[in-house]
């Protein structure tokens, strides 16, 4: 509930592509940016104190970076790398 762990798809590869990251445990979607190597993830804590933040894969022990606050219930997330740009539904502000 509160990490964020990775596989390989093939069999054959068992290392891990990031080590296993901590996230808070609200968490609730999450997408990556392979180009800047962090992790996007929502929280959904309540109407209004709910937030979109990224870890950094490079030092996966820091502290998340809020990206967007004040949401309703952010409940899905998608990341375009091409754009730089976040896109998320809220279940409260539909």
């Amino acid at each position: 509930e509160s990490t964020v762990r990775s596989l390989r798809l093939d069999p054959e590869d068992h290392s891990v592509p990031f080590p296993v990251v901590n996230v808070p445990r609200t968490s609730v979607a999450l997408d990556y940016d392979l180009l800047d190597n962090r992790v996007y993830f929502t929280q959904s804590s309540g109407a209004g104190v709910s937030k979109i933040s990224y870890i950094s894969l490079s030092s996966p022990a820091s502290v998340p970076i809020v990206v967007a606050s004040d949401l309703g219930a952010p409940d899905g997330i998608a990341y375009d790398w091409i754009n730089k740009r976040i896109y998320y539904s809220d279940y409260v502000n539909q």
